[in-house]
């Protein structure tokens, strides 16, 4: 259901009940959104209070950011569009791979106090383990706090650590993709497995190399190249 939901580029026709938008939002921004929280008036100040951000999804089809945006208004709440990066900017994905974007990329931003505890409570726990946590640390100092304003110092250092922890968890996700990949080419590259990507995707050589014990070739090594 997921996979599916999260391949296609709108909400899909198949997602009827309220349940099924939950867990379709919950994995979207498991996916493609984020929580956070910041100190507000920071420079007007020099003890701000706390302001939190649920990001429902960031991404580069318009389309599915305003079919989204006119979901949460039927549902009470107040989102707002907003532009994430423009064309030509310069980024990293979590991979730490370099790439430059090609489109314009969208978010969609849930932002006033109540509604952030709202959501958080309705769409329950994300299938991204991180994620999940800033949920629950995000509303445990909403309800703790009870309306009455949260100082940043009280929430500066959950932040701290919990994005420490993010930076972490994504290291050692890099780590094992790196490892994942070279077995995997090396499986390529021995002809133990065929890449079937697409051309442009591929990355086994397409230079074979055998040896022929002949008379014609007098053992020397022969290159052949294979179009597979």
């Amino acid at each position: 259901f997921l996979v599916e939901a999260k391949n296609s580029m709108r909400i899909p026709d198949f997602i009827k009940t309220d349940e099924e938008l939950r867990a379709y939002l919950a994995m979207m921004l498991a996916c493609e959104g984020y929580i956070t929280w910041s100190a507000r008036n920071k420079e007007k100040t020099d003890k701000p209070t706390t302001e939190f951000d649920v990001v429902i999804l960031t991404n580069t089809n318009e389309i599915l950011v305003s079919e989204v945006e006119d979901v949460l208004r039927r549902y009470g709440y107040v989102p707002s569009k907003t532009l994430y990066s423009d064309m030509g900017n310069v980024a990293r994905d979590r991979y730490g791979r370099r790439y430059v974007t090609t489109k314009r990329a969208y978010r969609l931003l849930v932002g006033r106090r109540e509604e952030v505890q709202k959501v958080l409570r309705w769409l329950g726990p994300l299938p991204h383990p991180m994620k999940e946590v800033y949920r629950i640390w995000a509303l445990r100092l909403l309800e703790q706090a009870n309306g009455r304003p949260i100082r940043w110092v009280e929430a500066q250092k959950i932040k701290d650590y919990l994005d420490e922890l993010y930076e972490k968890s994504v290291e050692t996700g890099r780590c094992r993709a790196k490892i994942f990949f070279e077995k995997v080419q090396h499986e390529m590259n021995t002809a133990n497995m065929v890449d079937r990507r697409p051309l442009k995707a591929q990355t086994a050589p397409t230079q074979l190399t055998y040896t022929l014990n002949d008379k014609q070739t007098s053992g020397k090594e022969v290159r052949h190249k294979s179009y597979e």
